[in-house]
């Protein structure tokens, strides 16, 4: 049934896959036909039995000529020997008899339908021959289109791909061209407070995952760490959707720091003042490109306090800040 049902398919799909079929198949129904002719050809063209021979004991009976010659030998033989001078002898002449004829007409007969039914199996395989010819050329020709076609499909298949690749890189750069840019900012709003908040610098919106803040105080003669080693000091999960903004001043609050004893500490705010340890505050931003779900997006950053300038300065730290 598979089989079946795959030449259907064929037929339908390739015209001439399905014409070499059908030529296929006469050229079998053919071979067929002649196969039974020959059969029969060769039950008609065998020999009749041979004659079966005389049982041994019995001597063939002669011709009425020899019997009268051998009774003229035997009288011969008792009379003296007579010279015969110029004796000449009458040929024998054999009459055929009407049986023999009938036999000879009918073997011209058989003979006649063997020739003829021979000279048919001639034709027929001349025959065969020119449409086993003709089929290889229809052969010959649809392997030629079927091997073009299938050059033809497998460039358009390549065609094809080139096609999506160009369109994909097309979507991604046009992804990236639209993508959301978050940036953390930081400004003074007096002289101990100073605000972060988080800017849509992108074109689309982004989906804050999470945010984080690290508060660490290094020891001046200490180098800054590149991860922070304490607990986070702000935890924003599912933050909600930051819109691209236009204006610079259009920001999204995320915490601030109060540079009071009350909520640094004693030591930490006299050690600060007097610049024995340096106020180091990392942040961690995850987004998801609204665009390409799949697509998340990470910004780290680093500020730390200068306390000549008296604000937060933006710190380039190798290992921690990135933006991707």
């Amino acid at each position: 049934m598979p089989a079946i049902v795959g030449t259907r398919l064929i037929q339908r799909t390739n015209p001439v896959l399905a014409s070499q079929s059908r030529r296929l198949r006469y050229l079998i129904h053919m071979r067929a036909l002649i196969a039974a002719a020959l059969v029969i050809a060769g039950a008609i063209a065998l020999p009749p039995p041979s004659p079966t021979p005389a049982k041994a004991g019995k001597k063939p009976e002669g011709t009425a000529q020899q019997k009268a010659q051998e009774a003229s030998a035997t009288d011969g033989a008792a009379k003296p020997s007579v010279s015969v001078i110029n004796q000449s002898v009458c040929p024998q002449v054999t009459v055929p008899s009407p049986d023999c004829g009938k036999q000879i007409s009918e073997k011209a007969a058989t003979d006649w339908w063997i020739t003829a039914f021979t000279a048919a199996l001639v034709v027929v395989a001349v025959l065969q021959f020119l449409a086993m010819r003709k089929q290889a050329t229809y052969m010959r020709r649809g392997l030629i289109i079927a091997v073009r076609s299938a050059r033809a499909a497998k460039r358009s298949a390549n065609a094809a791909l080139l096609n999506a690749q160009a369109a994909k890189r097309s979507v991604d750069l046009l992804i990236d061209s639209e993508r959301p840019w978050v940036i953390v900012t930081v400004r003074k709003d007096s002289q101990d407070t100073f605000p972060f908040s988080l800017i849509n610098c992108g074109r689309t919106p982004a989906n804050i995952l999470f945010a984080r803040t690290y508060d660490v105080f290094v020891p001046i003669k200490e180098s800054i760490p590149t991860q922070p080693s304490t607990a986070p000091h702000t935890v924003l999960d599912n933050f909600g959707i930051i819109a691209p903004k236009e204006i610079p001043d259009e920001t999204t609050e995320l915490d601030k720091i109060r540079l009071v004893e009350d909520e640094l500490g004693k030591e930490n705010f006299l050690h600060v003042r007097t610049m024995k340890i340096t106020f180091v505050r990392y942040i961690e931003i995850v987004y998801r490109n609204t665009l390409d779900q799949s697509i998340i997006h990470e910004t780290k950053t680093c500020y730390y306090y200068d306390f000549m300038r008296a604000r937060f300065m933006r710190m380039h730290l190798p290992g921690y800040t990135t933006q991707t």
